[in-house]
């Protein structure tokens, strides 16, 4: 019998599609859980009295609870079943209170694979076998191959992809990003800023452009071809930068739009800023200070990498 995601250690192990799906419907569940009171409009109509039906915007009437009945409320102290229509008597000292649900993240989003993009739609819908199989190729290419490494990869991915429904930054916003609007955030650890993306394309095709860009401190890869191509020992730099960042910029799009880049560069990336052994250490703050170049969102990224931790089971597994 194969093991629950519960007992399985997944040290060097490959997730299959449905250890993946369990592993993310376990985080969802448990994420950003709020009690929220339920009205009538929550309810299907057929299961709701003509009584009520009589009233004009009925369903917008909060649900209340009493001895396992859902109850609406008229004036100052009547009560009436939902599905029956009749008056209830409430025991004196007693009172019906708010019937709530808890909202997750799971709620909302249910077993969806990032599909909520509204620029930059994953080419093909994301199913959880094709995201098993390129984030396993991704963790034995860049040794990413232990339970805290894929906790904390995994932690970091799931605020940037806002829970896994996202590889694009979806936003208009250019201004701080290194070469404007064409390179905003994507994959599952957002790429930003044109030398960024460069670095990825060189990786990806052997090449070596970002040896030619011998940038300044907040430099991006158009700065510095603006600054060199009046220069007549450098022009031939910039002219081959010129020509490799159309390419890098008609290729950046495929990192939102192409699951097997969406995972492959945050692994890359990964690997490149050493965060394997940032997480060997199971520091958080010391891991989203290289992601995000900051504290951004560092309660948050805490939070969700204590989840992945629960459901996976990591400290019963790794008992030191």
């Amino acid at each position: 019998m194969e093991p629950s995601t519960k007992t399985k250690c997944f040290c060097r192990t490959d997730f299959t599609a449905e250890d993946l799906k369990n592993i993310i419907k376990g985080v969802r569940e448990k994420s950003n859980v709020v009690s929220q009171k339920q009205f009538v409009s929550s309810v299907p109509s057929e299961q709701v009295a003509a009584f009520h039906k009589k009233y004009a915007n009925y369903q917008l009437n909060p649900l209340y609870i009493y001895q396992g009945e859902l109850l609406i409320k008229y004036g100052a102290s009547d009560f009436y079943s939902l599905t029956k229509g009749t008056k209830v008597a409430i025991r004196a000292g007693e009172s019906p209170v708010f019937y709530t649900k808890d909202k997750s993240d799971y709620t909302v989003f249910k077993d969806g694979l990032f599909h909520n993009n509204t620029n930059e739609k994953m080419a093909t819908p994301v199913t959880y076998a094709a995201f098993a199989k390129e984030l396993n190729a991704a963790f034995q290419k860049y040794e990413i191959n232990t339970c805290v490494r894929k906790i904390h990869f995994f932690a970091q991915c799931y605020l940037e992809t806002w829970r896994f429904t996202k590889a694009y930054e979806d936003t208009t916003r250019a201004a701080g990003y290194k070469g404007g609007a064409s390179f905003l955030g994507r994959g599952l650890i957002h790429l930003t800023n044109d030398y960024n993306y460069l670095a990825y394309y060189d990786h990806l095709n052997n090449t070596q452009y970002c040896k030619l860009y011998k940038n300044r401190i907040g430099e991006g890869v158009f700065d510095y071809i603006g600054r060199i191509q009046g220069d007549a020992t450098l022009r031939g730099d910039a002219q081959k930068l010129t020509q490799v960042m159309e390419e890098v910029r008609r290729f950046a799009p495929k990192v939102a739009t192409d699951i097997h880049y969406a995972v492959d560069s945050a692994g890359w990336f990964w690997k490149k800023n050493k965060l394997n052994e940032l997480a060997d250490t199971d520091d958080v703050r010391a891991v989203s200070i290289k992601v995000n170049g900051g504290t951004n969102g560092l309660p948050e990224r805490i939070y969700y990498t204590q989840l992945f931790k629960d459901v996976m089971n990591f400290d019963l597994l790794h008992k030191k």
